[in-house]
This record gives C-alpha cells, structure tokens and sequence, in this order.
C-alpha cells in the first residue's frame, strides 16, 4: 500500500526533499538540527509502517490518513516551506520565530523544557503522610480548602478577616526558584510575552455584593491564575545550549555567518553570470516545475487542485536536449516550459505555454498557460523577461500573435500586463469543459439548450 495517495506520493517526497535541503542552509547549527527533526516527525506521523506483518485495512479505515487529512498537511508543509525560504532570504520577523521555536520560548519544546519543572521534589515518608492527611481533610471539609486546582498550587494558611492566598507550592522549589528570578530580572517585552509582576493570588472574602466569594468562583481564578503564570514564565535551557548562547553574546565563540548556498547546476553552461538567464526547461528540470507550479497554486488558493506529480509532467511537456539523459533532440510533448534563472543559479520562474493557431490569419501562434516569478525574486524583471522571450518566440515562428488568460482580482498582474501592452478582450468569454461535464459531451450525453 502506499504511504500517501497515489496524487500526492511524489509531491511528498519531493516536498520533504525540499523542506530538508532548506535546513541545511539555516544560520543556526541548533536550528537545522531541531527544524530537521521536526520536519521527520511530523512526515513520519502521516506515514503509515510498512511491513508484512503491518495490517494495511486498518490504515485505509484511520481518519489520521485520510485523503483530506494528508492534503491539509502537505498544505501546511508548503507554508511551512515558505516560511524557511524567508528565514534563509533573511527577513527578520521569520527568523526570530524560528530561533523562538527552536529555544523554546514557544512552541513544542517550550511544553517539553517546561516538563522538568513541574515534577514535584522528592519527599521522605513522614512529609508523604502528611500530604496525604491533608488531602484528606480537604475531601472531608470541603470548607477548608478548594479542591479540582493544579497540584503545582498550594493555599497559604488561612486568616480571619484576610484574603485567600495561593501560591506555588513549596514541593516544586525549582518552579518557585524561576518564578523570583524571572520576576526580578526578565525583560519579556524582548520575548513577545507580559512581564511576571506576582508570583501569587489573592482571592478576596466577599464579592461586589458583599456575599461570600463563591468557592466555583475561586477554584476558576485559582485555574486561570496558574496557566497565566506558566504563560509567562520561560523554561531554562540545557547547559551546553546555553553556554553557547553565553559565548556568542561575550564574544567567546565567533560566529560563522550564514552557510553559502551552492549554485544549482547548469546544464547549458558553466560560466556564472551577473545576469539572469532563460532557457527551456530539460528533463531534470521537472522537479523545478513542480515545485513552481505547487507555488503558484499556493498563490492562488488552489492547492488543493494540483494533480500534477513529476511523472505526469515528465509524460506531458516537452524538453529541450538534454548532455546528461543522452537525448540529443528536443523531446515531443503538449506543452513547452520557459524558466529564468537568478545569477545565484536558482530557478526563479517559470512560463510554460504551447502553440495555438489563427483561422482568420493561418498563422500559428503562442498561448501562455501560465508565468509565475517566486515572491523572492519579484520586482526585478524577471516576468518581463520571460514574456520578451515569448514574443521572440511568436516571432521564429512568424505567429500572429501571444495570448494569456489572468484571474480577475490579480490586479498586480493587469497592471504589469497592462504596462506592456497587453490588452483585455472585452467582447471574449471564456469558456471550458472539464470533469464530468467533458465525459458526457464526449458520449453525447451533454445537455443543450440548442440545435446549433
């Protein structure tokens, strides 16, 4: 059985390819290890094991790995791949989330770091019997003290005329010890987080009707007031993870800057440039083309409609000759793929497109199907660039003309469009068959409201 729908298997793996080769680049050496090891847990709780003695039925009957659960997290991953793209691009707000996440200021490991501190300190025999009397008590005269609040929080000895007070019990010293400490010192505004003022409540006698304090009332403060508390507090790092932080702050540890990408391979030439380049895409660009196309669709809200896999593009487009597969001549296909690369080497953008023809005219020409430029490297001309090499295109062909279609409310777009002088066809209404509806004109079985 597959581990993933069979529309979705290669675009996993080719994500997850993605997302670990994203690690790699991160300035922090704790980063890539923990962005690495989340990213093989969350792919490992949607894969299914694999093994004869592994009952498959049971698998294909779990909700976890249903179609619709799998598709929502490979669009999360797609966020999530996005989201490391910026951290490496350098925008800052990214990258202190990431090293946020990473220490755990937030995020999972701050719920593991935060584990240690809420284990109770080891008591002898006698202080266990008394803990224990005292719950006791507590269940036997429910006056003396609220019941159903966190273990961590202890009630200080009433007095007459005085309001109830909790507190952190004693038993949980190191939660006590870090609660002082980061009242005195912390500054949380740094940490996107309220500044610890009291490390204790106080719930009043009576309420604004001058009645007794309901005890519901007091034990939903008493709850409310400890997970506010833990909010707030910062759970301390291991040694070593500190001791490194400390020496890079000091100056101790020189800092090694980020870690150079290498320069994606060319398989036309060798020579870098300080110019973009285009070219038609060749059989190992596929991968490239996926990952555009699942971008684009990202863009517009569509990611869920993406049906195309490296196999099927593989099966479908054209390619320019290739020195690395042997072919020696462009391969046959429906549909051609025009692709800009950044002086750095890296796939920018894409233009993929086929050729139509005009009846009135008798000439060919060429249809945009879609042109789509990385966010990262947009505001540079490189969509331009793609459209100039489309209409030197038309032109070796001797076509008549270069057409495209744009979503409405892409004004971005119609603006560009628009300032390179295309022009919107008003009179023309787009129309399209596809799905069942394509099915049942194919078998005659479409509806019509005419005899035309």
């Amino acid at each position: 059985m597959p581990a993933l729908p069979t529309t979705d298997a290669s675009g996993a793996r080719h994500l997850l390819r993605a997302l670990l080769r994203e690690c790699t680049y991160l300035p922090d050496p704790a980063a890539r290890i923990y962005v690495h090891r989340h990213v093989l847990r969350r792919f490992r709780e949607y894969h299914p094991p694999q093994g004869k003695h592994c009952d498959h039925k049971d698998h294909l009957e779990n909700p976890a790995f249903s179609p619709q659960r799998i598709r929502g997290a490979l669009k999360n991953a797609w966020k999530g791949l996005n989201f490391l793209r910026r951290v490496n691009e350098g925008e800052v707000a990214p990258l202190q989330q990431l090293l946020l996440l990473t220490y755990g200021r937030t995020g999972r490991r701050r719920h593991e770091l935060m584990e240690t501190l809420l284990i109770p300190d080891a008591v002898g025999e006698s202080e266990a019997v008394r803990l224990w009397q005292a719950d006791v008590a507590a269940t036997l005269d429910p006056s003396e003290a609220i019941t159903s609040i966190p273990k961590a929080v202890a009630e200080a000895p009433r007095r007459n005329g005085m309001p109830h007070k909790y507190e952190i019990s004693q038993r949980y010293s190191r939660l006590r010890a870090l609660l002082e400490s980061q009242r005195r010192y912390a500054r949380p505004v740094e940490l996107r987080r309220a500044k610890l003022k009291l490390t204790y409540l106080e719930v009043p006698l009576t309420n604004i009707w001058m009645r007794t304090f309901p005890r519901k009332r007091e034990r939903n403060m008493v709850r409310k007031w400890y997970a506010s508390i833990l909010d707030k507090v910062f759970p301390p790092l291991p040694e070593d993870e500190w001791e490194r932080l400390r020496d890079l702050v000091s100056g101790v540890r020189k800092w090694h800057g980020f870690k150079r990408r290498r320069p994606a391979a060319c398989t036309t030439t060798t020579i870098m440039s300080d110019k973009p380049s285009v070219r038609l895409a060749t059989r190992e660009d596929v991968g490239a083309i996926l990952d555009l196309i699942k971008e684009l669709a990202i863009y517009e809200n569509a990611l869920d409609s993406v049906q195309a896999t490296e196999e099927s593009l593989a099966a479908t487009l054209s390619f320019a000759a290739s020195s690395s597969d042997g072919s020696s001549s462009t391969s046959s296909g429906y549909a051609k793929t025009l692709l800009v690369t950044a002086p750095e080497g890296e796939v920018a953008g894409m233009a993929l497109f086929f050729n139509n023809y005009s009846t009135w005219r008798a000439k060919p020409g060429v249809y945009l199907e879609d042109l789509f430029v990385k966010s990262k490297y947009r505001r540079r001309g490189y969509g331009k660039l793609l459209i100039q090499e489309l209409a030197k295109e038309v032109q070796r062909i001797d076509g008549a003309r270069l057409e495209w279609s744009c979503l409405k409310w892409n004004e971005p777009s119609l603006k560009f469009y628009a300032g390179i002088g295309a022009k919107q066809m008003e009179e023309w209404v787009g129309l399209r068959v596809d799905g069942e509806a394509l099915t049942h004109l194919a078998e005659g079985k479409a509806a019509s409201a005419g005899n035309e």
